[in-house]
């Protein structure tokens, strides 16, 4: 997601400026955009366990689509994912071979095939500038 919210710019890995410890801060005037958007989270098919609730691990979940197959993006949204949230991800990603990136508050870490890295490096780097990556490879 890519928008103005309330004169703030959101998405591109920008933690919500509206995002506080107990949720969303503008919960009942939020806008349309926000209101359409569906966690990762809550989508059907979900892989995540119920205790992965985003207010409860810090991050926000979100399902998009790399080459036809579905990969992740985990947002920084109060904390960094704790090292249980990175290890149960690069063990879906091995299992699955489902790839993610994850927004951490000062730093990009991406998981999967050469190729999906190269394309995720691009993609920050003209979201919001240079960024680094520490990139690891999905084994053969």
């Amino acid at each position: 997601m890519n928008a103005e919210i309330h004169g703030h710019r959101m998405g591109g890995g920008i933690a919500c400026h509206f995002l506080t410890r107990e949720g969303c801060g503008i919960y009942e005037r939020r806008p349309q955009v926000c209101r359409d958007f569906v966690c990762g989270w809550l989508t059907p098919g979900s892989p995540f366990p119920d205790h992965w609730r985003p207010d409860r691990i810090g991050v926000i979940i979100r399902a998009d689509v790399w080459q036809e197959k579905r990969c992740w993006l985990l947002l920084h949204a109060g904390q960094d994912p704790s090292e249980e949230v990175l290890e149960w991800m690069r063990q879906h990603t091995i299992a699955t071979g489902e790839p993610h990136v994850i927004k951490k508050k000062d730093s990009w870490l991406c998981f999967g095939k050469p190729e999906f890295q190269r394309a995720m490096v691009r993609l920050a780097q003209e979201v919001v500038g240079q960024v680094e990556f520490k990139t690891t490879f999905l084994p053969p």
